[in-house]
């Protein structure tokens, strides 16, 4: 979102999160301090606690869908991606008395199974986010860091 960057994995035994200072605390809410600490390191979050069931329900199917338009105002158009035919859903999001108005789109491929490829949205204020979909279908192998470059989540907060 903007220049606030993030990245989130997830093993059975530890949820792990990265980013930029700004990503840690735009997209995560660390105090400045703590992503000071944290540098180019990872947070981890072990299994069973609340911080890792937060992060696991993020990267699940139904936390994908929550992020796709409710089907009033988007509108549908169609392009070419790197010579492929895609769907392209547009909607905006109004402003809240906590979040600006955001425009969001969809791209969905046109070719063989329909399948969300990319959600980018932006906001009245200029932050722009994507989200990438990709590998349908496929085994993805999630690798756990180095535990020398990972700090306890407990370490940040107590």
């Amino acid at each position: 979102m903007g220049a606030a960057t993030a990245t989130i994995r997830v093993t059975p035994s530890y949820g792990y999160i990265s980013g930029s200072s700004s990503g840690l605390t735009t997209l995560f809410g660390l105090s400045a301090a703590q992503a000071k600490k944290v540098g180019k390191d990872l947070v981890s979050f072990k299994a069973g606690t609340s911080q890792y069931s937060a992060f696991k329900s993020g990267v699940t199917m139904s936390s994908i869908a929550s992020v796709l338009p409710k089907a009033t105002g988007t509108k549908m158009s169609t392009a070419d991606v790197n010579r492929t035919k895609v769907y392209v859903l547009t909607w905006t999001i109004a402003a809240t008395s906590s979040t600006p108005k955001t425009v969001s789109t969809l791209t969905i491929s046109a070719v063989g199974a329909a399948l969300p490829i990319e959600q980018t949205a932006t906001d009245s204020a200029g932050d722009d986010m994507t989200l990438v979909l990709s590998k349908w279908g496929g085994h993805v192998i999630v690798t756990a860091p180095p535990v020398v470059s990972t700090i306890p989540y407990s370490d940040l907060t107590g």
